[in-house]
């Protein structure tokens, strides 16, 4: 079938943390047509020689001086450029989703385009949740992950066609065209709050996906495990 939506990570130097994600991606059951497309964002030279790779982007000298943050925006909205379905996904390289992660964002997107569908996330705890009550240590991929102990706990929280208020950014949908059109992230520290607020004041609806669960080892490469 045609792929409906691109799901977009991004990589810079952790081979284990590329796995981690493309595992996540494609080794969970879902029934909507996707593609992956992983995008190298001023990759370490072992990684941008993987062959996983679909594409590298590396940012104008002037930005190697900001932060992390401030370069992947960048990066993700490349990556939205050469993204080719109508429909776009962007996921952390620390996610790994539960069954149907996808499909649960799709859904209510479809229904009503003015919709910002996230997932909920079951973070490790290394720094403050904004999941609080989903707070739970299943690893990650340099130090032991868990995948049994997870898909166990997530099929034992998962709520499908059930929706709360947004809380968190990432995975997220958006319609291709529409981020693409207006710019995608605005590039500075903090682009995708910015972004979802603009979005929310133009009416937008912003939900939480309760049948989309994901895990989130938060920091992932960054955090030099």
């Amino acid at each position: 079938m045609t792929p409906v939506v691109t799901v977009i990570g991004l990589i810079y130097k952790s081979k284990e943390y590329l796995s981690f994600l493309l595992d996540g991606i494609h080794r969970t059951k879902n029934e909507m047509p996707f593609e992956s497309l992983i995008v190298g964002c001023d990759p370490e030279p072992h990684v941008e020689a993987d062959f996983r790779l679909n594409a590298i982007f590396r940012n104008e000298p002037e930005n190697l001086t900001a932060s992390p943050g401030f370069r992947t925006y960048h990066a993700w909205n490349y990556g939205a450029t050469i993204a080719n379905t109508p429909f776009i996904c962007f996921i952390g390289s620390d996610m790994y989703g539960y069954d149907h992660w996808l499909d649960e964002l799709m859904t209510p997107v479809m229904e009503n385009p003015k919709t910002i569908a996230t997932s909920l996330l079951v973070e490790n705890g290394r720094i403050p949740s904004a999941f609080p009550e989903h707070v739970k240590d299943f690893g990650n991929p340099t130090r032991g992950f868990d995948l049994a102990a997870f898909r166990a706990h997530a099929a034992s929280i998962r709520k499908p066609g059930v929706y709360s208020r947004g809380r968190l950014n990432q995975p997220v949908i958006f319609d291709r065209a529409d981020f693409v059109g207006r710019g995608g992230f605005p590039t500075l520290d903090g682009g995708d709050v910015d972004l979802f607020k603009t979005m929310v004041g133009q009416g937008y609806d912003w939900i939480t996906c309760e049948g989309s669960v994901v895990y989130h080892t938060m920091r992932g490469e960054a955090a030099n495990d």
